[in-house]
């Protein structure tokens, strides 16, 4: 006989909440479970597994919507390599695109920093000054 989990449980294996777990049956990331008479959720040992492979996506910035696609390529992992591996790269892509970004803005706000005086008692001041990024140029 195959073990069975309470949500808390699970939860507590898994290092989230009972919330989050109910969430992703919602989102349709966890099948929906086994439930008793009075309505107690039970897990299989492999949801354990389901629920790591979610969170490891999660913390590579896939998201959910990544996570599901890639849940139902998983399925037939030959069959699919070629789509799980365009997922990847465009994922590394879209990450390499937010870091140089990141790095713009820490320019900036470096720029900004090294041209402030801490002296500066006035409305000259640098940081409160600078233009708004979203204003279009005039």
């Amino acid at each position: 006989m195959e073990t069975s989990l309470s949500i808390g449980t699970l939860a507590k294996e898994c290092g989230l909440t009972v919330e989050a777990i109910r969430y992703y049956e919602k989102q349709g990331l966890m099948p929906k479970p086994h439930r008793t008479e009075s309505g107690y959720r039970f897990y299989k040992a492999t949801d354990i597994d389901r629920l790591s492979f979610i969170l490891r996506l999660k913390r590579l910035g896939f998201s959910l919507k990544e996570i599901r696609e890639l849940l139902l390529l998983k399925s037939a992992p030959e069959k699919n390599h070629q789509q799980i591996h365009q997922l990847a790269e465009e994922k590394l892509e879209d990450i390499e695109h937010r870091i140089k970004d990141m790095l713009r803005v820490r320019h900036d706000l470096v720029t900004l920093l090294k041209s402030c005086s801490k002296a500066h008692q006035d409305s000259s001041c640098p940081i409160l000054n600078a233009s708004n990024p979203f204003a279009k140029d005039s």
